[in-house]
């Protein structure tokens, strides 16, 4: 098994166990992988989690999901996907995962 689908496996049981530390350690080794689409593809579980929290019609998330609180605003999310992951929320992960 290759580091990305090692790292990607990783994340998917973090994210199970809801355990921030470890989702950190990821973020950090997939942000210094060389290739936005390997970061990417690691990150993958984590947006598509993302993907199924409600969103109110102000665009803040409508339940507590992971470690933000219900009403946080949905572009400070994408931010933190953006800064830990070293991705680009409207290059890398919209539309392509």
């Amino acid at each position: 098994m290759n580091l990305v689908q090692n790292l990607t496996n990783e994340l998917q049981q973090a994210l199970e166990n809801s355990d921030i530390d470890k989702i950190y350690k990821i973020a950090k080794a997939a942000s210094e992988l060389d290739n936005v689409i390997d970061r990417a593809a690691v990150i993958k579980p984590m947006w598509r989690s993302f993907g199924n929290v409600p969103v109110t019609e102000n665009m803040e998330i409508d339940e507590d999901w992971f470690m933000f609180s219900k009403g946080d605003d949905c572009t400070d999310i994408w931010r933190w996907f953006e800064q830990n992951f070293d991705v680009s929320v409207g290059d890398n992960l919209l539309y392509k995962i």
